[in-house]
């Protein structure tokens, strides 16, 4: 029954109107809905997963709280990320206050500068978007040729590095990493005008 309901009543309203009335089904699955986009989210603020992991669950558990302010159900996703977004940045302060240093010397100056929780959701997931797009393509590759461009781009190495690593020569290197770009510049090239745009429209 609970599966049932979990795929034919997917909308965020009615989930928070049970979850006001003190619905664990509810409430997990709007947990299960959100958490792992928020975590993701949060890290992007501080950098850590375990402490956005950390901060997520916080937040979930303030946004339960706090379920009766929020006027439009509808929108509980960016009223979360907003409840989300302060509980990071607090964090961020701590960790600076923990360290001993005075948060107003820190690189710190603008972060209450962002753009608005709306603006910040929605290039969020614009990015995990085309993040998903991108993975899509490259998963099609065989592995040698994903582990190849991990190597090379993911990791920074140098093509000595790269051949140290895999045993390949240097030639080789060059060869399989051009035939690589040759095969997928059609594939990303609409990809890539679009992760431009994105990281144009970023503060």
């Amino acid at each position: 029954m609970e599966n049932q309901l979990l795929s034919e009543r997917p909308d965020d309203a009615q989930w928070v109107l049970e979850a006001r009335e003190g619905s664990e089904l509810a409430m997990t699955h709007l947990v299960q809905a959100h958490i792992q986009h928020l975590i993701r989210y949060i890290r992007c603020i501080i950098g850590d997963e375990a402490d956005a992991e950390e901060v997520a669950q916080m937040s979930f558990v303030r946004a339960f709280k706090k379920l009766e302010d929020l006027n439009n159900p509808a929108s509980f996703r960016n009223w979360l990320w907003k409840i989300g977004r302060c509980a990071a940045l607090d964090h961020r302060r701590q960790v600076i206050r923990r360290a001993g240093l005075p948060v107003e010397t820190v690189s710190t100056e603008n972060l209450d500068k962002t753009p608005s929780e709306e603006q910040s959701v929605d290039l969020f997931f614009q990015r995990e978007s085309l993040n998903e797009r991108t993975r899509l393509v490259l998963n099609k590759l065989p592995e040698a040729s994903r582990e190849l461009l991990d190597l090379r781009y993911g990791e920074g190495l140098t093509l000595r590095e790269i051949g140290d690593r895999t045993g390949l020569k240097i030639v080789t290197i060059k060869a399989r990493l051009a035939r690589l770009r040759k095969h997928l510049r059609p594939r990303l090239g609409s990809l890539a005008q679009e992760w431009k745009r994105l990281l144009d429209e970023l503060p």
